[in-house]
């Protein structure tokens, strides 16, 4: 029996964020490096592939429109079908998740995330936009069968002042 090193554990996250600033995208950070410390207490390590969907936006439309995927968004895909594990994030608009977010998504080949744990994040303004992650996100992801963490975070503005905000993200990623 050898004890050969295991090779490290390939986690894309993928960010819907808009704004640069973005707090999805920094929910979608803080999410990823909960996992790769809680790997790293496992003595595992992460591979980390940062995702912003906001980079993919002019191949999008001709990936919507005709099924063609340029090569930015070829390679998202690639990454994503590599991958070990996801962090999903989008911002909630109007008690729904972003356009660009489902956009990404749906242009995705239905069997790609087969099986694939995914940790789900989300932002919003207000707390009216809570129930967004179970009634909107968890249905799609159930669609394309992924393996939905049952713990997912979200964030409205007041929560970057909460101190409970850490606890939640770190509770997810385990």
């Amino acid at each position: 029996m050898t004890n050969a090193p295991q090779r490290p554990f390939r986690l894309v996250a993928v960010n819907a964020g808009v704004n640069d600033p973005s707090a999805t995208k920094l929910l979608a950070e803080r999410l990823t490096q909960s996992v790769e410390a809680n790997a790293q207490r496992d003595g595992r390590t992460v591979e980390a592939l940062r995702l912003d969907l906001r980079e993919l936006l002019p191949e999008l439309s001709g990936a919507l429109a005709s099924g063609h995927l340029g090569p930015m968004f070829g390679k998202a895909v690639e990454a994503l079908a590599s991958a070990d594990g996801i962090v999903a994030a989008t911002q909630i608009y109007k008690a729904g998740m972003s356009g660009l977010f489902s956009s990404f998504f749906q242009v995705l080949d239905n069997d790609l995330l087969i099986a694939k744990p995914l940790l789900l994040g989300a932002t919003a303004g207000t707390a009216r936009h809570a129930l967004a992650v179970d009634g909107q996100l968890r249905s799609m992801f159930a669609y394309l069968r992924t393996m939905t963490a049952p713990t997912s975070v979200f964030a409205s503005t007041e929560d970057w002042q909460d101190s409970t905000l850490g606890q939640r993200i770190d509770r997810a990623a385990r």
